[in-house]
């Protein structure tokens, strides 16, 4: 069974977009803000990267998911007032080698980051994130229909993200002056981000 987990929320950054841009472009250190990243490691590919992360699943057993994402961005020139984007694209991959073990996953990632000048010095950041992920029911929820359990456990995943989402804007924001505007779930789990 695939699950998906969205979340949202927007910051406001005392930084001019230029700088704001900038330090978020740093896929690599911004991903590792999460605090279930194990590592994020460019592959051959340009802006194609590999995310590793570890989770546990309801009967606390560590799994391992994996993400290839790629990072594009559209970036305003300096002084203009438009918007920028930066958004991780899940990447197609054909994993040739066999998973280490039955806990380890390949999954999709899809997520973006879109800054807007609030005044000279201040951006706002707004976050969507959704992932898919394969999961397996324990045997204890199997008495359970199938989507009963794939709705508990994308509420559980999407609450779980959105945890995270936020601790990765706190992470983020220790270099900034900062106030979040929003922290919210995605209503719709299915949903693309926002």
């Amino acid at each position: 069974m695939k699950v998906v987990g969205t979340c949202n929320g927007q910051v406001l950054l005392e930084g001019e977009m230029p700088q704001v841009f900038h330090y978020l472009s740093d896929h690599e250190k911004i991903i590792g803000f999460n605090p279930f990243c194990k590592g994020v490691t460019p592959t051959e590919l340009d802006k194609v990267y590999r995310w590793d992360f570890e989770v546990s699943d309801p009967t606390g057993h560590p799994i391992h998911l994996i993400f290839f994402v790629e990072q594009v961005h559209h970036h305003a020139p300096n002084g203009s007032h438009e918007q920028s984007v930066i958004k991780w694209v899940e990447y197609p991959v054909v994993f040739e080698a066999e998973l280490p073990n039955d806990w380890t996953f390949i999954g999709k990632a899809n997520g973006q980051l879109i800054l807007n000048p609030k005044g000279e010095t201040t951006t706002s950041v707004d976050v969507g994130i959704r992932i898919e992920v394969p999961f397996h029911v324990p045997q204890l929820l199997q008495v359970f229909p199938e989507m009963i359990v794939k709705k508990m456990a994308e509420l559980a995943m999407s609450v779980s993200m959105q945890a995270v989402s936020t601790k990765m804007l706190e992470n983020i924001t220790k270099d900034f002056k900062y106030r979040i505007l929003e922290d919210r779930l995605a209503a719709n789990t299915n949903g693309k981000p926002n």
